[in-house]
């Protein structure tokens, strides 16, 4: 085991810091996350903030499975590195509100797998099943559909990690899924037209990652509530149209380009 602060090009794509070693004040392990008395302590704030228990339990789930894509799966995915690390030396630090404000792992191995997908497909899901079982409890969720939620966050995190880097992700998306139950159903393709370049391929979930009943205003734009593909690809354009350039080339995994006619323009002056 280790507490050194490593230089994964993994960890520095997470949207968030990440503290390595000692346990911050305030952090919050996996494994506490997973016991229900300290679950249930943290729906009350979060509640506020997500818009009711369930949402609170669900973005609890999520919050799990984004610390546990960023520490572990990134590096796989982006240094060729596979990690592992107990569920109590790996967790969420919380603002006063519930929100997520940064991740702490503290010890960690790097893992000398054979299959390090298959290893780190497993193993993320033995990291976040505890914490999805209690969301399911607390939100009053079907089996089923916190398995859904969690697996298909698994996947778009490794996907939309992978693409920000120019990696693979196919054969750890192809691990996640093996490794859920037989029954699950992968987030299903579309293509969308952002400009003048090639379409960017974005996945359609089977379940709302909330469980909405009907898109809200904070909706992803491949909502599966929307009523089709044309009203997602339309969401889909307009959130990044509205993104700069490097967030832009991060999302889809490659430089905007402008329409041939204003490019000519601007040649021209």
């Amino acid at each position: 085991m280790t507490t050194d602060t490593p230089d994964f090009a993994g960890w520095a794509q997470a949207g968030l810091p990440i503290v390595a070693g000692a346990a911050p004040l305030g952090a919050l392990s996996l494994a506490a996350l997973a016991e229900a008395a300290t679950f249930q302590r943290q729906l009350p704030a979060l509640a506020t903030l997500a818009g009711g228990q369930r949402k609170a339990a669900l973005t609890l789930a999520h919050y799990a499975v984004y610390a546990v894509a960023s520490v572990l799966l990134a590096p796989l995915l982006i240094d060729g590195v596979a990690l592992d690390s107990p569920p109590d030396q790996l967790g969420l630090i919380l603002d006063e509100q519930g929100g997520l404000a940064a991740l702490w792992v503290g010890q960690f191995t790097r893992v000398g797998a054979v299959q390090p997908a298959a290893h780190a497909a497993a193993r993320a899901l033995q990291l976040v099943n505890p914490i999805a079982e209690q969301a399911r409890r607390a939100g009053k969720v079907s089996a089923r559909g916190i398995a859904n939620i969690t697996i298909d966050a698994l996947v778009a995190s490794s996907r939309s990690c992978a693409r920000s880097a120019g990696a693979d992700a196919d054969p750890l998306v192809a691990a996640l899924i093996a490794a859920g139950p037989p029954w699950y159903q992968p987030p299903r393709p579309i293509l969308a037209q952002p400009d003048a370049g090639p379409p960017v391929v974005f996945y359609v979930p089977r379940t709302c990652c909330v469980l909405c009943k009907q898109p809200s205003e904070h909706a992803c734009p491949t909502c599966p509530q929307y009523p089709d593909d044309a009203a997602r690809q339309q969401k889909i354009i307009a959130w990044l149209g509205a993104m700069g350039d490097d967030d832009f080339r991060a999302v889809t995994g490659r430089a905007r380009v402008m329409h041939v006619q204003r490019t000519a323009i601007e040649s021209n002056n």
